[in-house]
Parts: C-alpha cells; structure tokens; sequence
C-alpha cells in the first residue's frame, strides 16, 4: 500500500512539474515571439514523460477505475524520443535553430515502429494482457502475428533510441571541442548536464523497452513501478531546472565552421606559415599590452576586434601553429600572471585567482595544475623554497 502511495505522489509530481515547464518554455516563446527547435522539441520531451507517467499512474488503478484512452497510448510517443533528443541538442549546439524539409525523414523510422505495434493494439485488452504477463498463445495466428511484430517494433525502437544517443553525444563531444575555440569561459555553455542525462535516459529507458517484453516470456519484474516513477520524477526535475533555462550555446557573431576539423576547416585557408608567425606575434603583443585575459568573460570576437585579425585567421593560428585554442590560449597568459603574484606577493590565492580573470577558484585550480602540473599551494611553496617549478 505504501509503495503504491509513493508511487502515485511521484508520477503526480512528475505529471505536475512537466505540465508547468510546458507553460514557462511556450511563455518564453509567445514573449521572444520565437519558436526555435530546441524549446520545441523540449516542450514534447515534457509531453513524452508525461504521457509515460500518467500511463503508469493509470495502470495502478484498479481495473474499474482505469481510463481505456490511457492504455498503451504511449507507444505512439516512445518513438520519437530518440528524434526528440537529438533535436534539443543540435537546437543548442547550432547557430540555425530553425526546421528544413529533410528533417521529415526522422518521421519514417518513427512510423516503422508505430506500424510495427499495430497489430497488437488491435487485439482485446483481455489478449494484451495475456500476451504481456503469460506470453499468449502461440498457436494463435493473432497472437503469434501481434507477438512477433511487436518484438520487431521493440527492437526497432531499441536501435534507433541507441543510434540517436550515439549521434547526440558525438555532437556534443565536437560542440565542447567548439566551444573552446569561441569562449575563456566555458561555464555554463559545455553542456556537461546534458551529457550525463542523456546517457542516463537512453540506458534506462533502453533498459524498460527490454524489460516490458521481458514478462511475456517470464513473471519476474526487474523494474518496479516505484522505481521507474522515482526516474520519471528525477529527469523531469533535471531537465527543468536546467533545460527550460539553457540558451544556445553557439554565438550568432561566430564566423567559425565549427562542425569541421581543424584540418578540414583550414583546407581552404591560404595563409602560410609565415602569415601565422606574423598573427601569432600579433596576438601575443595584444595579450601583453591590453592585459585582455584579465576579462573573465573574454570572448574569441574580442581579440578579434582589438587585433584586427579575423576570427578564423586567430583561430587557425592557435589551432595549428601554437597547438592550443582560444580557451587553453586565454588561460595560458591568467596562469602566467598567477604563477608571477604567486611568486611575488603573499595574497590568497581565491584574489590570484580573480585577478587572473578566473570566475571560480575551482576553474582556477584545475587549470593551473593542467598546465603546471602541480596546485597553486605546490606551486608556491616550491616557488618559496628556491625549487624552480616546471611545466607538464
């Protein structure tokens, strides 16, 4: 009885929670008079699970009190998850956030599933049942028809929920590689929160699509109700808490083909070595006479716009010649302005640290001991005891 309140309360709050993420992202919208992919396919997320949740929440009625338009009617929604989370991410991660005719085709493997389900929606809730708990009759054409096409539409959706989780990460991967070409300060905009969730909701959600065919072959329930309710619950208090809030990522005064290699992205270029020697010293003069590290904010538009130099002429410069990007460039010059305050002066090291340009001790730490290989306070007391530090 207990696990059966709690369970309720959760897909209730579940329910709850995404109908009012439903209303702040189409709010947001009607006020931007904006309707970019990514809300949109955030906004069905929420719809999704909660779908998913008033269905669990229907099945733990008893049978007389049960809606019958809330049975099963999530088979038409599981599909289009995968589809739903790889628009999210290349909403955040593109400069065009907008829609194209050929992303129609993420409807066909949507529709194959549906299509493969049919069957066995068409059957009596009585057969459903049988089939789902005892395994139905083989025997039976309808049900030897309804069970194999089913299994065909589970592993369909298993497929495509596993390739879209793939190609969402993979952009996500280049994205963070991206993002340090364009930003010093990449809080806020690596969308680490996403890559955690993602991998979380494609392996649950793969791990229930197993499981719901499991019991027509065996009684044994490896997911209890509770424990999927908990997850609903979780993801949508995650992905409201961050997702409603999340902008794009990539800046609309970017000039860089982010979604190249380096090597790919410079093919084009006609500037020689000597032409990024010359940019490098440029660079270097600017870094040096204006002290523009010390912005904790500083940006790859700023440095273009104080040397004069193009964004993809900088960029190939520190990508090829110096064999860093902008964010590791940047914090190079702010780790070698602390490493001197270290040496010469007594402050904490939370002011170093702010004086660099740094915005958190945390990010601070991490990238001096990157570069130097040891910790600020490592770095000191050597300083202080006559041992000469030494880079990684």
């Amino acid at each position: 009885m207990i696990e059966i309140f709690s369970t309720t309360v959760l897909l209730s709050m579940s329910i709850g929670v995404a109908v009012v993420c439903i209303g702040l992202v189409i709010r947001g919208c009607i006020a931007d008079a904006k309707w970019p992919s990514h809300l949109i396919a955030l906004t069905y997320f929420f719809v999704i699970i909660s779908a998913e949740a008033a269905e669990l929440l229907n099945q733990s009625l008893p049978d007389e009190q049960r809606s019958l338009w809330l049975q099963r009617t999530t088979l038409f929604f599981v599909p289009s998850l995968g589809a739903c989370i790889w628009f999210y991410v290349r909403g955040l991660t593109s400069r065009n956030v907008g829609w194209a005719l050929r992303d129609l085709w993420h409807l066909v493997p949507i529709a194959i599933c549906i299509v493969g389900a049919l069957p066995y929606l068409s059957l009596p809730e009585q057969q459903r049942t049988i089939i789902m708990t005892a395994g139905g009759d083989l025997l039976d054409p309808t049900s030897f028809i309804a069970i194999i096409f089913m299994l065909l539409a589970w592993i369909a959706w298993i497929t495509i929920l596993i390739l879209y989780g793939v190609a969402s990460m993979s952009r996500l991967i280049k994205h963070r590689r991206a993002v340090r070409d364009l930003y010093s300060k990449v809080d806020g905009v690596s969308l680490t929160w996403l890559h955690v969730l993602i991998t979380i909701v494609v392996t649950f959600t793969v791990l229930v699509l197993i499981t719901s065919v499991y019991p027509a072959f065996s009684s044994a329930e490896l997911f209890s109700n509770k424990l999927v309710a908990l997850f609903y619950f979780c993801v949508v208090l995650v992905v409201g808490m961050f997702g409603v809030l999340q902008k794009n990522t990539m800046p609309s005064w970017s000039e860089l083909d982010t979604g190249e290699r380096n090597g790919r992205r410079y093919a084009r270029s006609a500037l020689q070595d000597k032409d990024l020697t010359r940019i490098a010293r440029k660079l270097d003069v600017a870094m040096q006479d204006t002290q523009l590290w010390k912005n904790p904010n500083l940006l790859l538009i700023d440095l273009a716009n104080v040397t004069g130099v193009s964004q993809n002429n900088i960029s190939q410069t520190l990508n090829e010649h110096l064999g860093v990007n902008f964010y590791d460039y940047v914090n190079g010059w702010r780790i070698k302005a602390a490493c001197a305050d270290l040496r010469s002066t007594d402050r904490s090291v939370l002011t170093i640290s702010e004086n660099a340009g740094f915005n958190a001790k945390s990010t601070f730490n991490a990238a001096f001991k990157k570069v130097m290989g040891q910790t600020p306070r490592q770095y000191r007391i050597a300083a202080a005891e006559g041992v000469t530090p030494r880079t990684k």
